[in-house]
């Protein structure tokens, strides 16, 4: 069914190079924190097949479902960004995968890292970022793994609550592609997320350090 095959090696090395991209917009003064939270997240497939000797192949019908998960991580902020890095866990609501009219029973859970730089403009911060997802699926009994990448932008509200700890909320999104030959068959694939989250951060220092 899940098509996505980015080989975890290569997402790992383009995590550590968002990473550095963090470390650089930090100046000398930081504030580094821990976060949890919550969230809801929505995922949507669609794919369409074509046969290599032309003409057209397998009617595949959008799938999607949505389900909750959590995320825990650590922040570092400065006097205008605020940088994530966390890691995250879904589970879905089961639904049908449906192939030519045929409904297959398909259970999916994912799991992945998240990198994200925010500008802190207010309450109100717009952010960009990078995102890896690991896919366990489960189509009629028989199970998978593979995995894919992508880049997500959104933004939070985030309101100070503390004299360290900060509420947020917000929404983001992002939208992997993929390509992959099934035989005689080739399958473009698109994955997209939409994800709520609402979670807690808290500074381990009340001031800039420097």
């Amino acid at each position: 069914m899940f098509l996505a095959q980015t080989y975890l090696g290569e997402d790992l090395k383009l995590f550590i190079k968002f990473g550095v991209l963090i470390f650089l917009t930090s100046c000398a003064a930081t504030r580094y924190g821990a976060i949890v939270g919550g969230q809801f997240t929505s995922y949507s497939e669609s794919a369409t097949a074509s046969s290599v000797f032309g003409g057209g192949g397998p009617k595949i019908e959008d799938y999607d479902t949505s389900g909750p998960g959590f995320h825990i991580g650590f922040s570092e902020e400065t006097e205008n960004v605020l940088s994530k890095i966390f890691y995250f866990q879904n589970s879905y609501d089961d639904e049908d995968y449906v192939v030519n009219g045929e409904a297959l029973e398909v259970s999916l859970k994912e799991s992945g890292l998240k990198g994200t730089i925010a500008w802190k403009l207010g309450f109100l911060q717009p952010y960009l970022g990078f995102s890896t997802y690991n896919f366990d699926t489960t189509t009629d009994g028989d199970s998978e793994s593979s995995s894919t990448s992508a880049l997500t932008y959104g933004v939070d509200l985030e309101f100070q609550v503390s004299k360290g700890g900060f509420l947020y909320f917000g929404y983001g999104v992002d939208t992997a592609d993929n390509l992959a030959f099934i035989g005689s068959f080739t399958v473009s694939q698109t994955i997209e997320h939409g994800t709520f989250q609402l979670g807690y951060r808290f500074n381990f220092s009340d001031s800039y350090s420097k």
